[in-house]
């Protein structure tokens, strides 16, 4: 399925207009977390679920890709 281009911005928004958005308590291993800072206009990051309250996430330059506890500041509804 094409998630949209190289933009957390843009894959959010391809999501949502074909309806592939579901609730936190629905995510399934797989599915996207968005973070924005700014209200819901702007993503700035991506992660994926990876269940029992997990998530994998490349988090800034520089810093290796690995799993940690979802974070819920920031976070999308």
């Amino acid at each position: 399925m094409y998630i949209g281009s190289h933009s957390a911005t843009n894959q959010y928004n391809t999501l949502k207009s074909a309806g592939r958005l579901v609730n936190l308590s629905q995510a399934l291993p797989g599915d996207l977390l968005f973070y924005t800072d700014d209200g819901g206009a702007v993503m700035y990051h991506v992660a994926m679920v990876v269940g029992a309250g997990e998530m994998i996430e490349a988090p800034r330059p520089g810093v290796p890709v690995g799993i940690t506890s979802i974070r819920y500041g920031d976070m999308m509804p």
